[in-house]
């Protein structure tokens, strides 16, 4: 029972004063109901009787009064109990729930910071699970009245209703994710407290099994404390100043290093929409591709993040990456003229970086990634020091971007829910039509006998879609709501359909010159490469990175040496020299480099027998994709490595999915650049013939690495192509989901035979 504030103020003041006529007091002397006068010590005797009374009631009103006994103390509001960064319900972390000491959820849907209704003072319990419809930020208050009640006896007893208890009590159709976030190979928010992570399964191993432990920046700046006992740790959130935000990321989260610019409120997301640089850690484990078992390792992944300009909140988010396999996006897409600075060597004349009057950053925030292995990206031992290989599969790279990608959006409230426009050059291509596909038919991630299974990536994506579409299932989302955020694509001269493609990549070289650059070909043999290499070694003095990066990059700690000891794979490719890094960071182990612009270990793929950027059923994968998901590929003159002129008839020939591939060079009025692919889908695929248009701007000045010599007129082309084209095609006829895996004419499962031809082709690099 609760005293209100006016009761309790006429209780006190009753105890400053002499209590006159209680009911229960006697007056010395005074006479009964009867008449009969009480003896003097009868009254003092009655009197100091009502006087204990009457001070017990006072006290326990004063007790109910004061702090409940029954309110209940959160535990750490990151991620170290596996809740998500934003909805904070028992999804990722109902593997762990049961080890909890705490009967609250780690992230207070609609209570405590953000806003929800109840007492100041009290802790409430976690949300009642997404059944109730209440979205990551409705603000809609929980009722904790009777979890706090139940808080009293015993941990487990105050488990809001709707909140898997553990892995064996999900409900199937339940909107949370069930069992641990992390499953095959993604450990990296489902981390228990006492330091264990999550194995390949999502079972969490609280020995610690394939524990980084080389977190700690040991002889890095005093401001890092990387040790394994604080990181993450930030302790009670009703404790005094750990409501306060936190800087560098491991204060909060295990899995996420970033510089000390970069600042955590008490559930992990970033306070401020500003310049950032990192890594993120993806555990390494177990998984399934192309129907074999096989094993990644654990990877640290980097990337750099560029705000737009003007209201980065209301912007799309671009995600850019290069191809390769096995090149850098650290010395490609981000060093040549997308973002707020650039290190092109025709661009900084004397200097080694210059502002950038083409970035990107005009109409959208930047997403910078390095793929597994590549540029400043490092794979780690795992458990034991066993090495996996570091070759690219090309479905679980695939999977790793996705996994950044969405990770990023929900640690960054104010973005989580925007468009997303993926950005790939060459192999980038292919790598963003994987995505495309594994985005569009996420359920096959976690479907027995699919080509590709990945249940933490499946995880990963429950729980942001439970944030992005808190009305829905995130279980069943159609085609076109996933296009509603992921359903722009920009490919910058990629391979899109495999061998089908490269059969035809027969490029015109009459307008070359003699030994010419296969990049660039208006340029001699090697000055693309010698352009980048200029640019990268530019990159790695700390004063240039630090310019670029727009944060400090000394305060990283997993750059520094100390924090990588279980890094390999790096020992071969185009190696960058880096003698300041070493000097500032440490000296790295025999096979590990800080900065590659090729990495050949990555090159030489997962093995024999896994596929390759040759498969022709990527372009099934491609054409599906286009149906959901608006594309923009370029057609650069100069580049004789991708023919870009090569893509229309290579479509043309999937003729199970579309009945006509037409390049189109008519101009249109307002396009500065012509050029159009038009692709007609049979009704068989679409339920009614459908036509999709694919924008296709020609560049008579450029060459593969379009950013080069044609930046003004990429931008151009991009603002104006991505202003025009809806978030989700406004026609759009879906394929069942249980066509998508068994259908020939749909599926990108490619059979035994298919398997043996390509194992026995070459492995050639595509490009940057």
């Amino acid at each position: 029972m609760l005293y209100h504030r006016r009761e309790l103020k006429n209780a006190m003041a009753m105890s400053r004063r002499r209590i006159s006529r209680p009911a229960c007091f006697v007056q010395r002397g005074s006479r009964g109901r009867y008449g009969f006068r009480f003896p003097r010590f009868v009254s003092d005797l009655t009197r100091f009787i009502c006087q204990i009374f009457m001070g017990s009631v006072l006290l326990l009103g004063l007790h109910a009064c004061g702090p409940s006994s029954h309110s209940v103390s959160r535990t750490d509001a990151g991620f170290r109990d596996g809740a998500g960064p934003d909805r904070g319900h028992a999804g990722d972390g109902s593997a762990q729930a049961a080890d909890q000491e705490s009967s609250s959820d780690s992230g207070e849907m609609g209570t405590g910071g953000r806003g929800g209704a109840g007492d100041a003072k009290m802790e409430e319990v976690g949300p009642a699970g997404l059944e109730a419809g209440a979205g990551p930020d409705s603000g809609a208050g929980v009722d904790s009245s009777a979890a706090n009640d139940a808080a009293a006896d015993g941990p487990d007893a105050a488990e809001p209703a709707g909140m898997d208890a553990g892995p064996d009590e999900s409900e199937s159709d339940s909107a949370s994710p069930s069992a641990g976030k992390d499953g095959a190979g993604d450990g990296a928010a489902a981390v228990p407290m006492d330091g264990g992570t999550a194995s390949a399964d999502g079972v969490v191993d609280s020995a610690g099994k394939d524990a980084p432990a080389d977190r700690a920046d040991a002889d890095g700046p005093a401001a890092i404390d990387g040790s394994s006992d604080d990181i993450g740790d930030s302790g009670d959130s009703g404790e005094a100043g750990n409501n306060a935000p936190c800087c560098g990321c491991l204060c909060r989260d295990p899995s996420w290093s970033c510089s000390a610019d970069t600042c955590l409120d008490e559930r992990g997301h970033a306070v401020a929409m500003a310049a950032e640089a990192g890594f993120f850690e993806l555990a390494g484990g177990a998984y399934v591709s192309e129907g074999q078992a096989r094993v990644s390792p654990t990877h640290r992944i980097w990337y750099s993040f560029q705000p737009a300009t003007v209201t980065p909140e209301s912007k799309l988010l671009a995600v850019f990456f290069n191809g390769g396999p096995g090149s850098a996006t650290s010395t490609y897409l981000f060093t040549f003229n997308t973002g707020p600075w650039t290190l092109d060597p025709a661009a900084t004349g004397s200097g080694p970086i210059a502002a950038n009057a083409n970035s990107w950053t005009q109409f959208a925030n930047l997403l910078y990634i390095d793929a597994p292995g590549t540029g400043f990206s490092y794979p780690m031992s795992l458990d034991g020091g066993t090495q996996p290989s570091v070759g690219i599969d090309l479905d679980r790279d695939a999977a790793d971007i996705i996994r950044v990608i969405v990770r990023f959006l929900d640690r960054h409230l104010p973005l989580q829910s925007n468009p997303v426009v993926l950005v790939g050059e060459s192999y980038g291509g292919t790598r963003a039509t994987l995505m495309e596909d594994r985005l569009l038919n996420y359920q096959l991630l976690a479907t027995a006998g699919a080509a590709y299974q990945d249940s933490g990536l499946y995880n990963d994506l429950l729980q942001h879609f439970s944030a992005v579409f808190p009305l829905e299932n995130p279980k069943t989302l159609s085609h076109k709501q996933i296009a509603a955020q992921f359903g722009h694509q920009v490919l910058i001269q990629p391979v899109v359909a495999g061998q089908t493609q490269w059969s035809l990549n027969v490029p015109d070289n009459s307008v070359c010159v003699a030994q010419y650059d296969r990049y660039q070909c208006d340029q001699a043999t090697g000055w693309s490469d010698q352009q980048a290499q200029i640019a990268a070694e530019h990159l790695t003095t700390i004063a240039t990175l630090r310019q670029a990066l727009g944060v400090d990059p000394t305060s990283i700690a997993w750059l520094y040496a100390s924090a990588r000891t279980r890094a390999y794979g790096r020992g071969a490719g185009t190696i960058v020299n880096t003698p300041e890094m070493t000097t500032t960071f440490g000296t790295l182990g025999p096979d590990d480099n800080y900065l590659l612009n090729l990495n050949s270990a990555v090159l030489s793929g997962y093995g024999s027998g896994s596929r390759w950027w040759l498969d022709p059923t990527i372009g099934v994968s491609f054409l599906n994709d286009v149906l959901s998901v608006n594309t923009f590929i370029t057609n650069a003159r100069l580049d004789m490595t991708v023919w870009a002129p090569a893509i229309p008839p290579a479509l043309a020939q999937y003729t199970s999915l579309v009945s006509s591939s037409v390049h189109d060079t008519t101009p249109r009025t307002g396009i500065a650049r012509a050029g159009w692919i038009d692709l007609t889908f049979l009704a068989s695929v679409t339920a009614a013939p459908l036509t999709r248009e694919v924008r296709f701007p020609y560049y008579a000045s450029a060459g593969h690495t379009v950013t080069m010599r044609a930046p003004a007129e990429l931008l151009a082309d991009v603002m104006q192509w991505y202003a025009n084209t809806p978030i989700s095609p406004a026609a759009l006829h879906q394929l069942p989901i249980s066509a998508a895996e068994s259908s020939p004419a749909v599926s990108a499962v490619q059979d035994a035979s298919q398997a043996t031809m390509l194992s026995s082709q070459p492995r050639p690099f595509l490009g940057p």
